[in-house]
């Protein structure tokens, strides 16, 4: 048997050149739903642990690690509608608000690029477990 948790994450700590779109995002999610990051009917906490912790004290801990870097292009409408379809900045959570965040949301990204096409960097991760013998 095996199992494998795939995730991504910007590259490296510091925000990469050409994101500044992404911490206006924050701002104007923070703006409409508080300081604290949502969870649907919650609030987000970080867990201590990582992935790899918790696949190392599972059944699956012999594991590998794969990793690809590239750069994610988005679209005005798929900024926004990503955001519609996570559980930090959902339209139920934004309510009767949702049309002034969206509206609003477009019209500043617009400012940073009138392209409307946003770029960021991203390794997506496998980490890949087997069963161990």
């Amino acid at each position: 048997g095996g199992v494998v948790i795939v995730s991504d994450f910007r590259r490296g700590t510091a925000p990469q050149y050409g994101e500044d779109w992404k911490q206006l995002r924050k701002e104007i999610i923070k703006k409409y739903l508080g300081e604290k990051r949502r969870a649907g009917n919650s609030f987000f906490e970080r867990g201590d642990d990582a992935f790899e912790d918790r696949i190392t004290e599972s059944p699956f801990g012999r594991y590998e690690v794969w990793n690809h870097d590239f750069t994610r292009e988005w679209t005005l409408e798929e900024v926004v509608n990503f955001l519609y379809s996570t559980s930090f900045a959902s339209k139920r959570l934004l309510g009767d608000r949702v049309n002034e965040f969206e509206q609003e949301l477009k019209e500043k990204l617009l400012v940073l690029n009138s392209k409307g096409v946003f770029k960021e960097e991203v390794r997506l991760q496998a980490l890949i477990g087997q069963k161990e013998l």
